[in-house]
Order: C-alpha cells, then structure tokens, then sequence
C-alpha cells in the first residue's frame, strides 16, 4: 500500500525517535518489537513480531496436517545431511541445550500438554512399527551407566507416606552418583544389579528423601526387606540373611 506523504513524514520522524508504527494492532513500538526484513526499506518487518506470531499460529492450526506431512517428507529426504549437521556441531548443540535447559522443557511441556491425544496416537503407531529397533535401543541404553540407573528407578519407584516424595531419575542417579560400588551392608562389590535400598522402610515411616537411600547389592536389598538397619545388621551378624 503506497503512503502519502505525510504517513511517510510520520513514518520517518518515529524511526528517528527508535519507534515503528504496526498497521495490523494499530500500536506504535520499539524497533526491537520488529523483525529484520532487508528487503523493507527501513530493513524492519511491515508488522510488530506479536501480530505475526498471531497470525503464524492461527495459520498453522488451520493447516496442520499438511505441515505435519510437509515436514515428514523434508525430514526423510534431509536424514542424511541433518546427521552430518549435528555431528559437525555436536559441542555447540550441547552448550546451546545445557544453557535453554529450562526455557525447552517448558515449551516441550506446553506442546505436549496441547497435543496430548496425537502425540499418543503418533507413539503408539510408531512403537508397533518399530518394535525390533526399540528392542535393541533399550537394550544398548540399559548396558550404559545412565540407563542402568534410570532402569532401576523405574523398576524401584515407590510412593512414600503422606509428606513423602517419588523415587525419580535424578535421585537415582544421585544415589549411584556418591557410591563407590562396595555394598554398605554385606562390603561384597554391587555389580550391574545394584539396587536402591531405605535405610528406614517405608513401612517404618521412612521417606524417598535422598539421606535414606542408598544403593546395594541386589541380595541385600531382597533379603533386608521390611527390616530396620539395626534388624538387618543383627541379622547378617547371626548369618541368617
């Protein structure tokens, strides 16, 4: 649309003062409320970055399966090049996740809570078709000292008593993170099958806090049971565990 001459006089004394107006809210901004555009005579974009991303999101809601099936096609015809992409820049892709850590879980958190019933949909779909190859990836994973971890958490989460908190990851990987691979109740080497014990049982008022784990060789942990330290340490002292 061609401005006259005053909107152009209007348009070029802003500039001067570091403001732009936006045609489509109506509203006068910074020049950092706008995109850079080089081909726009002021190098700025025509409409404030709220009202495109406005008008981008409505766009993409209305046309979402043919960007879903878009993108798919890209990403299969570009597999290669994006493996060579992330394999050249794989230092720099880690710094930039470690440094957005929180600023990507929150947005993965958002899509996920927004499109619950696809991603769904989607996973179940992709895990009947690749049943083998997750197969072999879980257990290539579970072989790591990551995924030995992760693995027992998940096989040992429990629930505490009311004021408690969940056995997760994290803590798990805290609890083989401080030992030193010795079982504190027998002193025999824990191996590949440790296991995460508390000290005070849940069912004798004990927590998931962290200062009441820790990991132990898996006969330890089977035989200890229900049994407080004390019971448990009388126990293997009489050789009846």
């Amino acid at each position: 649309m061609r401005l006259t001459k005053q909107e152009r006089k209007r348009r070029d004394d802003l500039f001067k003062q570091g403001l732009k107006y936006c045609p489509k809210c109506g509203e006068v901004k910074p020049l950092d409320a706008f995109s850079i555009r080089g081909a726009s005579r002021d190098g700025l974009a025509y409409q404030c970055k709220e009202c495109i991303a406005v008008r981008d999101h409505k766009y993409r809601a209305t046309h979402k399966g043919e960007l879903n099936a878009y993108r798919r096609k890209y990403n299969a015809a570009h597999k290669e090049k994006d493996k060579q992409y992330y394999a050249a820049n794989k230092d720099e892709r880690k710094e930039y996740l470690a440094a957005n850590k929180g600023k990507i879980s929150a947005r993965s958190r958002e899509y996920y809570a927004a499109n619950k019933d696809e991603r769904a949909v989607y996973q179940r779909e992709y895990n009947a078709a690749h049943k083998e190859k997750i197969a072999v990836w879980k257990h290539e994973y579970r072989r790591t000292p990551k995924g030995r971890a992760l693995h027992r958490a998940s096989n040992h989460r429990r629930r505490a008593y009311p004021g408690g908190q969940g056995l997760t990851d994290e803590m798990m990987l805290a609890v083989e993170e401080v030992s030193n691979g010795i079982c504190p109740y027998c002193g025999l080497p824990i191996g590949d099958d440790g296991q995460p014990d508390h000290i005070q049982p849940l069912s004798k008022g004990g927590s998931n806090e962290l200062d009441n784990l820790v990991l132990v060789c898996a006969h330890c942990n089977l035989s200890k049971g229900a049994k407080s330290l004390d019971e448990y340490m009388v126990c293997l002292f009489q050789s009846l565990c």
